[in-house]
């Protein structure tokens, strides 16, 4: 499946909270919708759908491969309804991310422009649409593996919601006891960066549950390994801007390299052939 070049969490969810807050009600009878026109059918995977490195494993792919022989063996081309939430603008996709791939593809080799497939709404803010992405996937083996889970609770528990530990047990299945080690995990990580806000401006709720256990280690010898600490958050940067593109196409990373900057092309190449060397006179 293709990789998914996405914003930062926290963008999004604000960007779904000012949606909320600017909301239209939902009406009556749209509560009891049946079906809506895939095209209408927004998604936002940095918010609601928890699965580490989306829409990338073999096993993801072959699993909407089978959903699409599904729909066009099942009567009436339909699978199970996909869950739904309003946002006050607009049709998120909150459970069924496989499935809508799905029917996209196969209503592209049937070269169909639109459809309308079935659905669940559910009703509920965003903090409760969130926790039910989660939830509804904790329950799936194809959808969270355990670092998945991991790595959801612990964004749930940087995202400082006023959320109790049986929330987040409930929604990504993680005991109670971890959720409370990732707490004081993140309580240090504050206190670290007051201390030193250089070493730490990207938002927590972007790092892993394994980063930020490490971050605490790595806290307590940040002076001497500060250039480790810095690599590490411009590599999950990277990683998250390109996915494997860098790796799949290195000529073309090198070529943007030398557009950017031909002195740093330069100061690489020296690296590899010789590793650095202090520069005596860094001012001059």
């Amino acid at each position: 499946m293709p990789i998914q070049e996405t914003a930062p969490f926290r963008t999004v969810y604000n960007n779904l909270h000012q949606e909320e807050r600017s909301s239209l009600p939902l009406h009556r009878g749209e509560r009891y919708k049946r079906s809506l026109l895939l095209s209408s059918i927004h998604q936002a995977p940095e918010v609601f759908q928890p699965r580490g490195g989306a829409f990338v494993s073999a096993m993801s792919e072959a699993h909407v491969e089978g959903l699409i022989t599904s729909i066009f063996a099942a009567s009436g081309h339909n699978l199970d309804p996909v869950v739904v939430w309003w946002s006050g603008q607009n049709w998120y996709l909150i459970d069924g991310h496989h499935r809508v791939e799905a029917y996209k593809r196969a209503a592209k080799k049937k070269k169909l422009t639109d459809r309308p497939i079935p659905i669940v709404v559910f009703e509920g803010t965003l903090q409760q649409a969130h926790l039910e992405s989660s939830y509804r996937n904790s329950k799936d083996n194809l959808n969270m593996g355990k670092d998945d889970k991991m790595n959801r609770a612990w964004r749930l528990v940087a995202m400082d919601d006023d959320l109790s530990k049986t929330d987040i047990n409930r929604a990504t299945g993680v005991a109670t006891s971890s959720v409370g080690r990732m707490r004081n995990a993140l309580v240090k990580l504050k206190e670290e960066r007051e201390v030193t806000p250089e070493y730490y401006t990207e938002d927590f709720t972007e790092w892993t549950w394994e980063e930020a256990r490490k971050g605490v280690e790595a806290s307590r010898v940040i002076d001497e390994d500060w250039e480790g600490v810095l690599a590490l958050e411009w590599a999950k940067r990277m990683s998250r801007t390109f996915g494997d593109k860098l790796v799949k196409q290195p000529e073309v990373f090198w070529k943007a390299l030398e557009i950017h900057s031909e002195k740093l092309v330069n100061d690489l190449e020296d690296y590899l052939r010789t590793g650095w060397v202090e520069d005596p006179n860094p001012d001059f």
